[in-house]
């Protein structure tokens, strides 16, 4: 009998043994992006281009999503069209520039076809590139994408990437005489679309500085790398032989020789900046649109015309030091052109009384600093415009001295308020000021109103030429919630500087805003549809809230980060990238169809909602 159990133990085992073998072994579970890259010119695969996919943090919004309104934009991707070149996009939350490494990258085959296996579920950038293209987020409109959402339930996902052939742009520049003109800088300006309400982002409605090329010594120029867009032209470039016939001349101390005589009228010539066919100014310059891949001939001829010279006299007086015969260096006057850039073209010299001669002046807006009396102190700032037809020689006379502008905060703010940058509508030029720490330097623009140098002193100020600006804030969880005034006129955003002594005080709020959701349409999710926010103050010249953007995501999903507390439409519409939004009665059709949304601060909602079809 006791063989008999033991025989039965055996074979009982040998069994169990049996039967653990042929249960399967647990194995990871693979996630997985394939899919084509093609071209949108004519739908061709595009071989051997770099494919590559990044895991993105909870949270994470694509480049173009921070329209956050009345802030500054944080580095090159808060500007309108560097988002469109490739730029990073932003970390949880919106903030601050963030580059994710390559999880993967790969090179896709003879046929465009790719296959990417990756460890663990989650939200995934994918992205391509080739020589040609521009390099390209999936399912990208506008800088904003649609991140490939993987789940258990769904561990695939085919992908098909549309890369958009690079534009260009390539001219020749001649003189009047049609020689070429070499060493010739052309900008080209992406000119913005403008959303309803205008901007809600500082330099949003402004056209930005996107290309650039330099003429070789054929005249010859190309600019290569472009999206498509209306761009604006403008070329920058000195007569050779005037370069030549100044030469460098440096600015003399006292007791030097006198400066080398000026150069022969016929040499001390300039052109004018010229915009795009020929025209004086960026008003009048001719739009060049360009679609994805075209390429488009733009040429310039170039007129020399007579050189300006500003004649600035000397306000401060020498210092002696007590029981120091020597005489203290003399500041020196600077100048910067504010249509060309720093020092573009323009030569200094000092006369013997200590005067400062700055010739080789275009017509175009000038920034003067001249050293004020007490040995430099009270630095006196002015703006000259040379206009064609000018004198030869001109002075400071009837130029315009910005007016000191007073800054103050309210509530929690009252001591320390945040970064706040004017810009001007006409011009676009950007003054900021900055909060003031104590220990730390005091940025020119920023001036204690008692004259100390002290930080702390007072409340901030900042030099303003009389014009139209628009205010904008940025301090972290801080929005701009309305401007008073003594001494300037208010509207919503808009401050009218004028000769007088302006006061503002900046009425901030705290808790911005953060609205999640899913789109869906019918029974499945709507990947790919653009979703707005739309404030119910649009059109209001008094509204200080800004239309917001996103892109859904493969499962539907979006976030609208950084949102002005207020009362909003939320409309998401499928395909909605083709669609007109920024016409106020295209919109008003799908407001009707949208849903309200009342956001409180700090709040973080979610809202499902139904598509709408286009």
């Amino acid at each position: 009998m006791r063989g008999v159990f033991h025989s039965l133990l055996v074979l009982l085992t040998l069994a169990g043994r049996a039967g653990a073998e042929v249960v399967p072994r647990t194995t990871a579970r693979v996630y997985r992006i394939s899919g084509v890259a093609v071209s949108t010119r004519d739908g061709a695969p595009v071989p051997f281009c770099n494919v590559s996919v990044q895991l993105l943090p909870p949270g994470w919004t694509s480049p173009g999503a921070a329209n956050r309104a009345g802030t500054l934009p944080f580095g090159p991707s808060g500007l309108l069209g560097s988002r469109a070149q490739g730029a990073p996009g932003r970390g949880p939350g919106g903030r601050g520039n963030a580059t994710l490494p390559a999880l993967q990258e790969i090179r896709a085959d003879a046929t465009g076809r790719f296959a990417l296996e990756l460890s663990r579920a989650g939200s995934y950038r994918l992205s391509s590139s080739s020589r040609g293209f521009k390099t390209q987020n999936y399912d990208d409109h506008e800088g904003f994408y649609s991140a490939i959402v993987l789940t258990e339930a769904a561990p695939a996902f085919s992908a098909t990437i549309r890369l958009v052939p690079d534009s260009r742009l390539e001219g020749v520049v001649f003189d009047e005489v049609g020689d070429p003109v070499a060493s010739a800088r052309i900008v080209a300006e992406l000119v913005p679309k403008i959303q309803p309400g205008g901007a809600t982002q500082a330099g949003e409605d402004r056209p930005q500085p996107i290309g650039f090329a330099t003429s070789d010594d054929r005249g010859h120029y190309e600019m290569n790398g472009l999206n498509g867009g209306d761009y604006r032209l403008h070329v920058l470039a000195l007569p050779w032989y005037a370069i030549e016939s100044r030469g460098y001349r440096p600015p003399l101390r006292p007791g030097q020789p006198p400066p080398p005589p000026p150069p022969e009228p016929s040499m001390d010539v300039v052109y004018t900046s010229t915009w795009f066919p020929a025209a004086v100014d960026e008003r009048s310059a001719q739009i060049l649109s360009l679609t994805a891949g075209e390429q488009r001939q733009a040429d310039f001829h170039l007129t020399a015309i007579p050189a300006v010279h500003l004649q600035v006299p000397r306000l401060d007086t020498p210092q002696i030091s007590p029981g120091d015969s020597r005489q203290r260096a003399q500041r020196s006057a600077t100048i910067v052109s504010l249509t060309a850039g720093p020092g573009f073209g323009v030569t200094q010299t000092m006369g013997g009384d200590g005067s400062w001669d700055f010739g080789g002046l275009a017509p175009g807006r000038y920034e003067v600093h001249v050293p004020g009396t007490g040995g430099g102190q009270g630095e006196v700032v002015k703006l000259v415009e040379v206009v064609a037809g000018s004198a030869p020689v001109i002075s400071l006379e009837g130029a315009v001295t910005p007016v000191k502008t007073l800054l103050a905060f309210d509530g929690m703010f009252e001591e320390s308020g945040p970064t706040v940058e004017f810009v001007n509508i006409e011009t676009g030029q950007r003054v900021t000021s900055f909060r003031q720490q104590r220990g730390r330097p005091r940025r020119m623009q920023d001036e204690p109103p008692d004259g100390s140098d002290s930080p702390d002193a007072g409340p901030r100020s900042v030099m303003l030429t009389p014009h139209r600006y628009n205010v904008f804030v940025n301090g972290g969880d801080t929005y701009l919630a309305g401007i008073t005034a003594t001494g300037a006129r208010v509207q919503g955003r808009t401050v009218e500087i004028d000769g007088s002594s302006p006061a503002l005080t900046l009425h901030l709020g705290s808790g911005l805003a953060v609205l999640s959701g899913t789109a869906m349409l019918a029974t499945a999710p709507s990947a790919g549809a653009m979703v707005l926010l739309i404030p119910a103050t649009l059109g209001d010249p008094g509204g200080l809230a800004g239309v917001t953007r996103d892109q859904t995501n493969t499962d539907g999903s979006f976030v609208l980060r950084d949102v002005v507390p207020g009362r909003y439409i939320l409309v998401v519409i499928e395909h909605g990238w083709s669609v007109d939004w920024r016409n106020m009665s295209t919109l008003a059709r799908y407001l009707t169809e949208g849903t309200p949304v009342e956001l409180k601060s700090g709040e973080n909602p979610r809202r499902t909602l139904v598509a709408v079809q286009p």
